[in-house]
């Protein structure tokens, strides 16, 4: 199984490690978009957005409103 954890460094990449644009397709986003995720741009993002990706990604999403 790959991991999505993408790899932001010179070398090659490590065995099992994603590259972004196949992260991407698993996540259902273009690459642009998961490039936007990657570096801290949630504001892009509606809530329904981000909990969609999350779900694709394999995370449970739980949400408390105080």
């Amino acid at each position: 199984m790959l991991s999505l954890v993408p790899w932001n460094h010179r070398g090659p990449l490590p065995e099992g490690c994603a590259p972004q644009a196949m992260m991407a397709e698993a996540l259902g986003l273009t690459t642009a978009r998961l490039n936007a995720l990657l570096k801290d741009k949630i504001g892009l993002f509606s809530l329904d957005a981000l909990v969609n990706i999350a779900t694709r990604a394999g995370l449970s999403v739980r949400l408390l409103v105080k």
